[in-house]
């Protein structure tokens, strides 16, 4: 399927994209002389392979996207839908908003944060749990996305992607929901 296309053609479509390979998620930080992608592993700046785009092993299905904790903060990435032919997560397609709304002006502008650890975390659901996130901004970090969807920040506020939704009460760790948001409790692994 990509057999015949440039290097050019390939550097637009896969250059610096998140995608799975093998099941996991890899990076894909360019386009060598042969015209195979080169893969780092997120967290990791070494390229463990170089392959082919048409390589089996690979999934361009997107990747889920959601809450991902990184530098004890919480950012919620989203694609943005947008006329461009580029596969897999990439600065070219998704916006990042922080939880706390001061810091939303450098999560906008570091898109580099698609190569880290923790947004392999985010695509595979490895998250805290509550009780995990609420101990985490009792101590030191800013706010803690628990699941995709949700998070909680220092004030025990609630967030349902970047939205307040409630709050949890810091005693008895009860989630007290907004009017109108108690649905959302059903989603909520507690």
């Amino acid at each position: 399927m990509y057999n015949d296309l440039t290097k050019n053609d390939l550097q637009t479509i896969f250059y610096q994209s998140v995608v799975k390979y093998n099941g996991r998620p890899a990076y894909i930080s360019g386009v060598n002389a042969e015209n195979q992608l080169t893969l780092k592993r997120l967290g990791n700046e070494r390229v463990f392979k170089s392959t082919h785009p048409d390589d089996p092993l690979f999934d361009f299905t997107p990747v889920q996207l959601g809450m991902c904790n990184f530098d004890n903060d919480t950012f919620f990435i989203q694609r943005v839908p947008m006329r461009a032919y580029k596969i897999g997560a990439s600065a070219a397609n998704i916006q990042i908003l922080a939880l706390n709304k001061e810091h939303n002006r450098a999560a906008k502008s570091d898109l580099s944060l698609l190569s880290h650890k923790e947004v392999e975390n985010m695509i595979v659901g490895k998250y805290p749990t509550l009780v995990e996130a609420l101990n985490k901004v009792s101590t030191d970090a800013k706010a803690c996305a628990f699941n995709r969807n949700f998070g909680v920040d220092k004030n025990f506020c609630l967030y349902d992607r970047f939205q307040q939704i409630g709050r949890v009460d810091g005693d008895n760790g009860k989630i007290i929901f907004h009017q109108g948001k108690k649905y959302l409790g059903r989603l909520i692994d507690a």
